[in-house]
């Protein structure tokens, strides 16, 4: 992810780059074509949840401008 706040300069101010990892569990009842929507678009909507709070978090620490991620639809 790329962010360039400073039109001035050609380096952008961040790069961060994130990978997420989840295990989810669900009832033996659900039928395949639900878990595989479930997995497809709400298991990365959580993990991206996740993963926003934390470079929100990592930016202000370090004393930069916080990088906030927008929300994003992914169905």
């Amino acid at each position: 992810m790329y962010l360039n706040i400073n039109t001035d300069k050609k380096e952008p101010l961040y790069y961060i780059k994130i990978t997420t990892e989840g295990i989810f569990q669900w009832n033996e009842n659900l039928s395949e074509v639900l878990i595989e929507q479930l997995l497809k678009q709400n298991a990365p909507a959580v993990l991206l949840s996740y993963a926003r709070t934390s470079i929100s978090f990592m930016t202000i620490s370090a004393g930069l401008p916080s990088l906030d991620i927008p929300l994003l639809d992914l169905t």
